[in-house]
């Protein structure tokens, strides 16, 4: 498999376009000769042969961009792009601080019997041969044509091993018995998503699989990535889920007697979930003994990351240190010391990344978040839900053979110096 990876990095980007394109016609092809049928988050509600079970109401979040972000013309560009993300206007940017809402479905779980799962991501395939689309990587496509789950099993299963799968039910390698999966579609390559998306996305399935278990008194087995990380094994041990709980799926065939589906919240900001999520982590977890090894003030460096960083970080950390700032690398603590970390937090500065998403765990904290070029909204958006104070200073990035986003950048001594003695002039820190 690597060596079929290696083939496919290396080959000229014309040859890696004409083979996506070519699996995109397939499926196409499948699609319209409905070989290819898919089962949505409505579908499984309104079908006889589902038990579907709802168990939180929709929510709807209204996002308001502050001025004090639209001095930055990548703002603009984020803001419309997560407006037709969540299918919805935005309010004239004359005439008022554009907004956009959000929408977060009704929560829910699923049972569907006799279920066949192929490939990295487990593509799943009910009796009538419809994809399950609660696992896909793009929500805003009915018919999934694009979604990685597919291509991803055409890329390593081979068009021929895809076909008689959909076309042979005794073509599984193995059975189970109850089995919830927490595989995504996020991308052609089967991998366990960064610390961000698991906390906000992949976790938050537990509480519609716990809802399944305490309905019908069945706990299903988690389907996760063979290369899971420790700290992941770790969450999911807090969550109630031990090893024995587990399968580690790479690759393969199987065929599942009652497969669980809970509602996968991709871009679905639920307060409900992250509620859950704070409850269960601050009742399991013993981050109080943790407390006091760190600074209200804290700096989330990522200097062993590489990519994002703040280029000047010894000419920013001078000033920092002279406010009473600690310098911590958070990919480097427990879940324990990442929860303590947010909770005795006052001020969190740093460059964009997923550590910010433990804001979950924090009480009135002022968030201030770094970015080079490309501003991305999803800090912003929770803190907006959490109630939080949030700037965002914006530098100059220093790497243009990388994507926009992932670029190391220099941030303004003096204007984060500026910013800093603002908030204390108005007694904020």
């Amino acid at each position: 498999m690597n060596a079929i990876l290696y083939l496919w990095q290396s080959a000229p980007k014309v040859v890696r376009n004409l083979l996506i394109h070519t699996q995109l016609f397939l499926l196409y092809l499948g699609l319209r000769m409905n070989l290819i049928s898919v089962l949505s988050r409505n579908d499984l509600e309104n079908k006889d042969t589902v038990q579907y079970i709802s168990y939180a109401d929709p929510e709807y979040h209204n996002f308001r961009m502050p001025q004090s972000l639209l001095q930055n013309d990548s703002v603009e560009k984020e803001v419309s792009r997560r407006a037709k993300l969540f299918r919805t206007d935005c309010i004239s940017w004359r005439n008022s601080p554009p907004h956009y809402i959000s929408h977060c479905d009704v929560s829910f779980v699923a049972e569907i019997r006799n279920v066949r799962i192929l490939g990295p991501h487990a593509l799943a395939l009910t009796e009538s041969n419809e994809v399950v689309l609660e696992q896909r990587a793009n929500k805003s496509l009915r018919g999934g044509v694009l979604d990685a789950p597919l291509r991803s099993t055409l890329f390593y299963s081979g068009p021929l091993k895809t076909l008689k799968h959909f076309l042979d039910r005794n073509s599984s390698e193995f059975s189970f018995d109850n089995v919830a999966s927490l595989l995504t579609g996020r991308a052609i390559r089967a991998r366990p998503p960064a610390y961000g998306h698991w906390l906000m996305e992949i976790l938050p399935r537990l509480r519609g699989i716990n809802h399944y278990t305490a309905v019908t008194g069945i706990k299903p087995k988690l389907l996760i990535y063979d290369d899971i990380s420790d700290w992941q094994i770790n969450s999911l041990e807090v969550l109630g889920y031990s090893e024995d709980n587990l399968i580690r799926w790479k690759n393969g065939q199987a065929i599942i007697d009652r497969y669980i589906v809970p509602k996968w919240p991709k871009n679905e900001w639920c307060e409900g979930d992250i509620s859950w999520i704070c409850s269960q982590f601050e009742m399991n977890l013993d981050y109080e003994r943790h407390l006091q090894k760190f600074s209200s003030y804290i700096y989330l460096s990522r200097e062993n990351i590489e990519k994002r960083r703040v280029s000047n970080r010894t000419d920013l950390m001078k000033i920092l240190s002279a406010k009473g700032f600690q310098s911590v690398c958070p990919e480097l603590l427990s879940l324990e010391e990442q929860v303590a970390l947010f909770k005795g937090a006052s001020v969190v500065i740093g460059p964009a990344g997923s550590a910010f998403n433990n804001m979950i765990f924090a009480d009135e904290t002022i968030i201030i978040e770094l970015f080079g070029e490309y501003f991305h909204a999803w800090n912003w958006e929770l803190a907006q839900i959490l109630d939080m104070e949030y700037y965002a200073l914006f530098g100059e990035s220093v790497n243009s053979d990388v994507r926009k986003w992932h670029r190391d950048f220099v941030i303004s001594c003096s204007q984060l110096d500026d910013l800093l003695n603002q908030l204390e002039r108005d007694g904020k820190i």
